[in-house]
């Protein structure tokens, strides 16, 4: 499984500490992509989640986002 996959699967099922320490490994605009274009996520719920991985800030503004 690729790194990418893992951070997304780990996100999705809820082990975000294992998510964030995966999202050092990318960066926010790969993130937000991989949701984007695999996932079908709308471009705002990508970004925000992206960013939350990345910065920790923004979870109920990335959980909001539909």
């Amino acid at each position: 499984m690729k790194k990418i996959e893992f951070l997304a699967d780990n996100f999705i099922n809820g082990n975000l500490t294992v998510a964030k320490q995966a999202a050092k490994h990318h960066s926010e605009f790969r993130i937000s992509m991989y949701f984007r274009q695999v996932l079908c996520w709308s471009f705002e719920k990508s970004v925000l989640t992206a960013r939350y991985l990345k910065t920790g800030e923004g979870w109920q503004a990335a959980c909001d986002a539909k």
